[in-house]
């Protein structure tokens, strides 16, 4: 080959090359969504029939590389790249994207991401005084829109620790009692958030005061401050707990567990001098939801986010050692409680059906084969049936 030759490849091959190149997606995106890019290119047949091109095969094999496909009604004499990324959510976009922690790397929020939640934090449920007097404008054109039971997160997977959020604030509330069923002046009963003896009406998205269980999920989704504010102070308790006694039984979150009640007009048909589990919570968010309000998936959560809780407390207190054994006395109690809630409501409610049971046990035991990953199959079907007394 000439040196004349081998300038023409240098220089075919650079333009090929860039043309590839200024294909590339401009949007700025995790490298995830990068890795599933779609590469083609396209140019009209003819142009290697041209007597003049023939020689240059070079061009040719270094299109196969790049998915070529010809095409008569192309124009001659051009190539065009094609280049593109399928599947993109948006939680792929670098700065819509949120907080993610792994055990190899963390993700950190994107900008816009971040300055919406910001946003949000201040504006609350879009009705009342409160509102009308709040000066943080919304991002959407409905006042309500940025709320998630009004409207849906853009990804699933945002939507999902949203709701679990809600349910871990909800659990953490009863538990410290910051949330407690209240008598108002009018001699109704709502429930509120208590905070240093002052009492705060939780209002759902309707502008009403939570008077049943199943509303605490709705007014608690209105205020993002709260939620955080709740959760925050239960951290709090365990981080000292676990400073000052290093035993699960002597801490303060374990005598709130097992000292957990609800008032007596909170639910007649449970004694209120009886001990209430916090698996409990679930059958109370069923027995007092509607029908068409009523939503499994809120149900699962709240079951989950107890079972993590528990989990997150054996994980700061107790040994990976010893952890089977904290994990078959603490969830043992719970159940034990657990059942006799249950049979106090199905003695009233006859349409609670001994499914929930099932389905709670599943959750239950899914979650057992998945951290005692150091029992075999044969002590975790012990640890089973000794929790659940069979």
């Amino acid at each position: 080959m000439t040196i004349k030759a081998n300038a023409i490849e240098k220089y075919v091959l650079e333009v090929i090359e860039n043309g590839y190149r200024l294909a590339e997606p401009f949007i700025s995106c995790k490298h995830d969504a990068k890795n599933r890019t779609i590469v083609a290119c396209t140019y009209n047949k003819k142009l290697f029939e041209d007597s003049k091109i023939r020689e240059f095969e070079y061009i040719h094999d270094k299109l196969e590389k790049y998915n070529k496909i010809d095409d008569d009604n192309y124009i001659m004499n051009s190539i065009m790249f094609y280049r593109a990324i399928y599947g993109l959510r948006a939680d792929e976009l670098t700065k819509f994207q949120p907080l993610e922690i792994t055990p190899t790397y963390i993700e950190p929020d994107g900008l816009y991401y971040k300055a919406y939640n910001s946003i949000i934090r201040d504006i609350g449920s879009g009705t009342g005084e409160k509102y009308y007097n709040n000066k943080t404008i919304t991002p959407h054109i409905h006042y309500n829109w940025h709320l998630i039971t009004m409207l849906p997160e853009l990804t699933e997977n945002d939507q999902i620790k949203i709701e679990t959020k809600i349910c871990r604030s909800l659990i953490y509330g009863l538990l410290i009692k910051k949330i407690k069923y209240h008598e108002n002046r009018d001699g109704t009963y709502s429930y509120v958030y208590n905070k240093a003896e002052q009492i705060k009406q939780l209002i759902t998205s309707f502008n009403k005061k939570s008077e049943s269980f199943y509303e605490l999920i709705d007014a608690l989704s209105c205020d993002i401050k709260l939620q955080d504010e709740i959760i925050s102070e239960v951290e709090d308790i365990i981080k000292n707990g676990v400073s000052q006694y290093h035993k699960l039984e002597k801490s303060r979150i374990y005598k709130l567990i097992e000292g957990l009640e609800l008032d007596k007009n909170e639910i007649k048909d449970i004694d209120s001098s009886e001990n209430i589990s916090l698996f409990t919570f679930a059958i109370l968010y069923y027995i007092t939801c509607p029908n068409n309000l009523y939503n499994e998936e809120w149900f699962k959560y709240l079951i989950d986010e107890t079972i993590y809780f528990f989990d997150f407390l054996i994980e700061q207190f107790v040994d990976i050692s010893e952890k089977a054994e904290e994990i078959e006395v603490l969830f043992k109690k719970q159940w034990e409680i657990f059942n006799e809630n249950y049979n106090c409501l199905k003695g009233k409610y006859e349409y609670l059906k001994d499914n929930h049971i099932g389905n709670i046990k599943k959750q239950i035991e899914s979650y057992f084969r998945k951290k005692l990953i150091n029992k075999n199959e044969t002590e975790i079907n012990e640890l089973i049936k000794k929790v659940f007394n069979i």
